[in-house]
């Protein structure tokens, strides 16, 4: 799906599910606690994600796999280094 005002490719919540092994619930659930930015959504409030969104969503999944796997990354540290502080 492209958005016709800057011809960005835009991805549907089924193709980034797809693309990232990550569940429409969980990233609903990154969105709210906001750990993932706010998405943007097209006229029907169907989330339209970029390219960068779900490289942000699969960095989220990496660390959020590391700290369940005892490296003790706290949450603090998954939000700065996926937004970028």
């Amino acid at each position: 799906m492209t958005d016709p005002s800057n011809d960005e490719i835009l991805y549907g919540m089924t193709h980034v599910i797809a693309l990232t092994g990550v569940s429409a619930k969980t990233i609903v659930s990154y969105e709210l606690t906001k750990v993932l930015p706010p998405i943007r959504r097209n006229s029907n409030g169907d989330r339209l994600f970029t390219a960068r969104d779900v490289e942000r969503i699969k960095q989220i999944r990496k660390a959020r796999e590391e700290r369940h796997g005892r490296t003790g990354k706290p949450r603090v540290h998954i939000t700065s280094t996926v937004m970028g502080d």
